[in-house]
């Protein structure tokens, strides 16, 4: 999935939608894996993988895999999807994009100027 948000030829919106299943599939991922490594780690359970870890090994693989998929992901977002999104008008979306709670304030691509903006919703 993380090859398909990195692919500079697919559309742009096309590599937001697959940053977001990438998403999802970490929450799956953690809900049902990772909760069932730190259950087995928990009881103490001597059960092994079919490649011979602990539980504890598997958790630490699998720690060391999602934090390296997660700065992947960041970098790609930070450096190329958002600044696209927000654009310069060279195939850019104009798309205002905030972080948390932070809703930034809507304005046109500078390329369209301020008088073609029109404001369809406010931010409540």
């Amino acid at each position: 999935m993380l090859a398909l948000v990195e692919d500079r030829d697919l559309p742009l919106l096309e590599r937001v939608k697959f940053a977001g299943i990438m998403g999802m599939l970490h929450d799956e991922f953690f809900m049902k894996r990772i909760g069932g490594l730190k259950l087995q780690v928990k009881t103490g359970g001597e059960h092994r993988s079919l490649d011979g870890r602990t539980a504890d090994e598997e958790l630490r693989d699998c720690r060391a895999e999602i934090r390296s998929q997660i700065a992947a992901l960041a970098r790609v977002l930070n450096q190329e999807i958002r600044p696209a999104l927000a654009g310069n008008c060279r195939g850019a979306m104009g798309i205002a994009v905030g972080v948390g709670a932070h809703r930034p304030t809507p304005r046109p691509p500078r390329c369209l100027g301020a008088s073609t903006h029109r404001p369809t919703f406010s931010p409540g």
